[in-house]
C-alpha cells in the first residue's frame, strides 16, 4: 500500500463526523492519536536536559527530540499525544523487540535489571510510532575506539581503521539491513493502523575532514591511559562518514518498502557537526559539557579536555542538535495528522 493512501485512510478512520440535533453534520472534532517512541541514545538523550522518568539506566532526557517535538506539535493544535517513550541509550534494532540491559551511568549493585522490549510498549490502538535505532548494531561505538587506537602514530591521510575494520563492517549492512526489515514488521503487527516514522542520524563528520583538529578531544581524539591523545586520522572519519550514509540509506529503504516514513535530518544539521566550535556544533565529539545540572563527571577518556567539558559524550547531539531533529520530526508529523 502506498504511503498516501495509508495514512489518507488513517486520517478518515480516527476523524469522525458528528451530528446535531438537525442532523446535519457538525464540524469534526480531531480525535488524539497516541504516540509511542521507540529508539536508542540518538532519541533518549542520555546528557541533554533533565532525566525524565523513572531510573532505568536509559537515560532519557527532557531536551532529547521526542519531548521536544510534544511540545511543537501542542503548540501547532496537532493531536498527537506522547503516550510511551521507550527509547534507551545503547538499544540495537534488535533491543526493539527483544529485552536489553541498559548501561546508563550510576547503575546500582549488579548492574540496571532488563528492561522490557520496547515493542511491548506499542499497543494496537496507537496511531503513530516513531523509531530512531540501528548505529549499535554495527556497532558505531566500537568501531569510533577502534579507530582512535588505529589513529595512533598514523598520518592524516592514512585509514589504518578501514583497513582492519571495512570488511566486518561490510558484512554488517546486509544484517543491519534485515534486522531493520523484522523490526519494522514486529511494530506494524503489534499497531497494524499506525503510522511508521523512522527518523535518520543527523550529519556528525564535515565533508572535509582535515577541518577536525585531531588533538582536540571535544572532537574526534581521546585520552588512552598510558597512550596520551589517540584520535581517528582525516580519511577514516571519511569513511565512517561513509559507513553513516549507507546505514541512513538502509533505514530509508526499509522504511520505504514497509509503507512508513523516513525522516531524513543530515541535510537540516550539515555544517553544525561535531568538528564545529563551540555554539555552532550541534554533535558533541568524544568529549563535551555535562548536559544535566550535576556535578561534572570527569571521564579518563576525557582528562585533558577543557573544564566543562570532560563528560565522555562519544560523538552524540547536544541541546542544539535535538531541537534540529525535532522541527524535522515535527514537520513530518504535521504534515501526516494535522486537521482542519
Amino acid at each position: 500500500m502506498r504511503i498516501r493512501t495509508r495514512v489518507a485512510m488513517l486520517a478518515a478512520a480516527m476523524t469522525p463526523v458528528f451530528f446535531g440535533s438537525g442532523g446535519a453534520p457538525s464540524q469534526p472534532r480531531p480525535v488524539e492519536v497516541g504516540w509511542v517512541v521507540l529508539g536508542d541514545s540518538y532519541v533518549a538523550g542520555s546528557f541533554v536536559g533533565d532525566p525524565v522518568g523513572r531510573p532505568d539506566g536509559c537515560e532519557r532526557t527532557s531536551e532529547a527530540y521526542p519531548a521536544v517535538v510534544g511540545r511543537r506539535l501542542r503548540e501547532a493544535g496537532v493531536p498527537v499525544r506522547m503516550v510511551a517513550n521507550v527509547s534507551c541509550g545503547g538499544a540495537r534494532i534488535i533491543d526493539v523487540t527483544e529485552s536489553q540491559r541498559p548501561v546508563g551511568r550510576d547503575a546500582p549493585a549488579g548492574g540496571w535489571p532488563a528492561v522490557p522490549p520496547q515493542v511491548d510498549a506499542v499497543k494496537r490502538d496507537v496511531g503513530l510510532v516513531t523509531i530512531g535505532v540501528g548505529g549499535n548494531s554495527v556497532p558505531l561505538g566500537d568501531l569510533l575506539f577502534t579507530c582512535l587506537r588505529s589513529g595512533i602514530g598514523q598520518p592524516d591521510d592514512t585509514a589504518p581503521c578501514r583497513a582492519a575494520a571495512e570488511e566486518s563492517v561490510g558484512t554488517a549492512y546486509a544484517r543491519v539491513s534485515t534486522e531493520y526489515r523484522n523490526m519494522l514488521a514486529e511494530v506494524r503487527a503489534a499497531a497494524p493502523k499506525a503510522v511508521i516514522v523512522t527518523v535518520g542520524a543527523p550529519s556528525v563528520i564535515p565533508m572535509d575532514t582535515r577541518s577536525c583538529d585531531r588533538g582536540d578531544v571535544t572532537m574526534f581524539a581521546g585520552t588512552l591511559v598510558g597512550q596520551g591523545i589517540a584520535s581517528v586520522t582525516h580519511a577514516d572519519l571519511g569513511w565512517i562518514r561513509e559507513v553513516t550514509e549507507n546505514l541512513n540509506q538502509i533505514y530509508a529503504e526499509q522504511t520505504t518498502s514497509a509503507g512508513g516514513v523516513y525522516v531524513d535530518v543530515v541535510e537540516a544539521t550539515r555544517g553544525h557537526d561535531a568538528c564545529r566550535h563551540r555554539g555552532v556544533k550541534w554533535v558533541e565529539g568524544v568529549c563535551g559539557p555535562p548536559g544535566t545540572p550535576v556535578a561534572e563527571p570527569i571521564d579518563a577518556l576525557c582528562a585533558t579536555a577543557p573544564r566543562g567539558q570532560r563528560r565522555a559524550t562519544v560523538v552524540h547531539p547536544n541541546a542544539q542538535g535535538h531541537a534540529a531533529v525535532a522541527r524535522q520530526v515535527a514537520f513530518a508529523v504535521a504534515r501526516i495528522f494535522r486537521t482542519g
